[in-house]
């Protein structure tokens, strides 16, 4: 999906993390940064991995990607991510994860 989207910005993290759940398997996180539409997102949630997920933000939005659901909070008041969050550690994302990083 990310050959269809414009990326504005990518970091690769310099050290091993877990991939999967178990921590068996490591690799880098790649985080891009791009632009998307509403299609995209709708998209998205109909290929994204379970037990993974994706965010975005713009303004004071903050929406949260997972495979068959989406979140839309507020970017600015972290109490609106609750139910991202609490859905994140229902499917087994660990809470560390889920922290949404923003800049």
């Amino acid at each position: 999906m990310l050959d269809g989207l414009k990326v504005l910005k990518l970091e690769v993290s310099k050290e091993e993390l877990p991939l999967t759940l178990s921590g068996e398997e490591k690799g880098r996180w790649h985080m891009y940064k791009v632009e998307v539409t509403e299609e995209d997102i709708e998209e998205l949630q109909r290929i994204i991995l379970p037990n993974w997920y994706a965010h975005f933000w713009g303004d004071d939005e903050l929406i949260v990607v997972y495979s068959g659901r989406v979140f839309r909070c507020s970017k600015s008041d972290e109490s609106t991510w609750r139910e991202a969050i609490e859905y994140g550690l229902s499917i087994g994302i660990p809470r560390d994860e889920l922290d949404f990083p923003i800049d």
